[in-house]
């Protein structure tokens, strides 16, 4: 197969002087045949004639060559000669006599001739043998030659295939190489074309110009020399002045025109939000069920059964079954509340803000709002309020007081832009064992306010500022003595929120058998704000207040087994919810005798407690209430769970209506009810 491709791939040239060479072979071929067949026929003849006369011949006497020579390459002919047999000669010579002498002296002569000529042609074979094996040797040489040659000349034609396989593909990218080369240049003289005769243009465009420009210049010339000649170019410019000025003060009564229509707008939603709200009640109470706490042993013990209606306003709570005295049937107790709001417990803190968003947002319009947590120890009044961590406002388990700052803060951004501005100070105090301890301070100072009863001065003296900025800048709530914490200006939302993480780790907390971290006083943090609108017709001032109070444990001492220090917080704490209750109470009566001369003689006891002399100016017919009555999920807190819906039942029976506080209105100090 390998001589197959190379004939296939040799070009004529190479087939011609392979067949040459072929030729050449067959010559030598036939040549060593003759040679074989002469050698043959010598060898019989030689071998013959002896034969034909050895009856009557005696042997010959050996002459010629040593018997050494047949050692070479001849002696294997000489080996292969037929000997002549010495008894048949010696036999006829005998028998024949006197003749017989004779004869067998020719007969050996004859045998010597024959015999030395039999020696030479075997030298001749020996000479053609070493030629035929010389002759061989170099045929197998050229053999070797003729293999590598060809081995040459397949793999030249490989190499030859493969260019002419490739060289086309290599030529067809070259060409397409070089069309698109040649296409890139057309671009290129076709854009530097272009570019030539767009300098062209403007170099004409150029021209035109600075003959356009001579020709102004001209004329501005000729209009100089007028306006000097007759002065009409100064009276001309005052016209126009008088012109835009009166353009401009058109442009700045329809600003204004539109800022009023902003402002009337923007009091006339907020005045629907306020009608909206007083149709819902001012004494408004939800009521939020605490979810299972989890990984905790809260998962092993029992759960209260609570239905909710449909319209989320009401519940039942269920008590666990109990048998008669005959053990035959079980008698389950109920009790029905109703609310303004229930919540689920897997209600989030963002729809629970979504309900009192409107609420916030009318302490901005100078209503006072009171926004309360009330519930047992551990039933999530600080999560409510304060949500999982005060450090994480914008975190989705922030709590009412951090989005309401970002709610406020975010509306006086955009009342500021229809000519509103805002002073906005937080205070945050706790009430501990009945002393008004401000948590903007330190705990050292404030204990010692909290126990000074000399007077105002000597009360505001007690407090540590933490900086001179502070002491410049914080203002102290004056009245009762014992009641006297500062409040700090504040800029933004930011701001609030760092003072809320330093009164937070200022609190009273400690361990009890309800709660690992129980709250052991009432906090009250309050953001003061007061309004100034500027729009001309619309000058006004408005005072709000937004007051969030995170109240202690409403639990009883029985079922907390406090003793020492904490029988004395618990005491203190239930005295104050209790005063608080009486307040409501009659807050409640003195509404429904409004109008009549009964209602003067219905007394509040706002002195009852610290907690109600403090938040005497949120609670009343001029401000608006929201309490947030928590609730435990476990059923062995049934009988606080029954005790907290019932006080919030009475906050919910009560009602009254607010009155926005507007300091000053066109010009003249009022204190006026109604909506804005």
């Amino acid at each position: 197969m390998r001589d197959a491709r190379v004939v296939w791939l040799a070009t004529p040239r190479q087939r011609e002087r392979g067949g040459q060479r072929n030729e050449r072979e067959r010559e030598r071929e036939r040549e060593r045949e003759t040679g074989k067949e002469r050698k043959n026929g010598v060898l019989d003849a030689g071998r013959g004639a002896p034969a034909a006369s050895q009856a009557s011949r005696a042997p010959p006497r050996q002459t010629g060559p040593p018997s050494g020579a047949a050692a070479g390459p001849a002696g294997r002919f000489a080996a292969n000669r037929r000997p002549v047999s010495p008894g048949k000669t010696t036999i006829c010579s005998a028998a024949s006599g006197p003749s017989a002498a004779a004869s067998a002296a020719a007969t050996k002569k004859a045998s010597a001739a024959w015999a030395n000529a039999l020696w030479d042609q075997q030298q001749r074979e020996e000479a053609i043998l070493e030629a035929l094996v010389a002759r061989r040797s170099s045929i197998a040489g050229c053999r070797d030659r003729r293999e590598k040659a060809q081995l040459r000349a397949f793999s030249l034609g490989q190499e030859l295939q493969e260019a002419a396989t490739g060289h086309p593909e290599r030529m067809a990218s070259l060409s397409e190489a070089v069309a698109i080369a040649s296409e890139g240049l057309e671009v290129v003289l076709a854009m530097a074309s272009g570019d030539a005769a767009k300098g062209h243009g403007l170099t004409q465009r150029l021209g035109v110009e600075a003959s356009r420009l001579a020709e102004l210049q001209q004329q501005l010339a000729e209009l100089q020399a007028r306006e000097l000649a007759e002065g009409t170019g100064r009276r001309g410019l005052v016209r126009r002045s008088q012109e835009l000025q009166a353009v401009a003060e058109a442009a700045q009564s329809a600003q204004d025109e539109r800022a009023g229509l902003l402002a009337q707008n923007g009091l006339l939603a907020r005045r629907l939000n306020n009608e909206i709200l007083g149709l819902k009640g001012n004494f408004r109470v939800f009521c939020r069920l605490r979810p299972q706490r989890p990984r905790s042993d809260e998962e092993s013990k029992e759960t209260l059964k609570v239905d909710m209606q449909e319209d989320r306003q009401g519940l039942t709570v269920f008590a666990a079954p109990q048998r008669n005295v005959t053990g035959m049937s079980e008698h389950t107790s109920s009790w029905d509340f109703e609310f303004d709001h229930v919540f689920r417990p897997n209600a989030p803190q963002a729809i629970v803000f979504e309900e009192i968003a409107l609420l916030v947002q009318s302490a901005l319009d100078g209503y006072r709002v009171a926004i309360f947590a009330y519930g047992q120890t551990g039933s999530g009044k600080t999560h409510t309020m304060g949500g999982s961590g005060l450090d994480a406002k914008e975190d989705e388990h922030a709590g009412m007081i951090p989005r309401s700052v970002d709610l406020i803060f975010r509306e006086v951004e955009q009342l500021q832009q229809t000519g509103w501005s805002f002073e906005v100070h937080a205070s945050m105090a706790e009430v501990y064992n009945e002393a008004v301890l401000d948590l903007l301070a330190s705990r050292q100072h404030s204990q010692n306010s909290a126990s000074s009863t000399s007077d105002s001065s000597s009360t505001e003296a007690s407090f540590a500022m933490s900086s001179e900025r502070e002491r410049s800048e914080a203002k102290f709530v004056s009245g009762d003595p014992q009641l006297g914490f500062r409040r700090v200006p504040v800029k933004d939302a930011s701001a609030v929120h760092a003072l809320l993480r330093r009164a937070h780790r200022e609190r009273h907390v400690a361990a009890t058998t309800a709660n690992e971290r129980s709250s052991r006083s009432h906090v009250v943090f309050q953001l003061s704000l007061i309004g100034r609108c500027e729009v001309p017709g619309q000058q006004r001032e408005v005072s709000g207040l937004l007051s969030f109070v995170d109240l202690a444990g409403s639990e009883r001492l029985h079922s907390t087994g406090a003793s020492g220090e904490r029988l004395k917080e618990a005491q203190h704490i239930n005295r104050s919810l209790g005063a608080l209750g009486d307040v409501i109470e009659a807050i409640g009566r003195k509404s429904s005798c409004r109008g009549s001369a009964s209602a003067l003689a219905v007394h509040v006891p706002y002195r009852n407690s610290r907690l109600t002399m403090l938040l005497r100016d949120s609670l009343g017919g001029d401000s608006k209430t929201l309490f947030f009555v928590n609730v435990s999920p476990l059923l062995e807190h049934l009988g606080e769970t029954l005790s907290s819906l019932r006080f919030a039942s009475k906050v919910h029976a009560c009602c009254a209506s607010a009155q926005r506080h507007v300091l000053v209105a066109d010009g003249d100090t009022a204190h006026a009810p109604g909506a804005r």
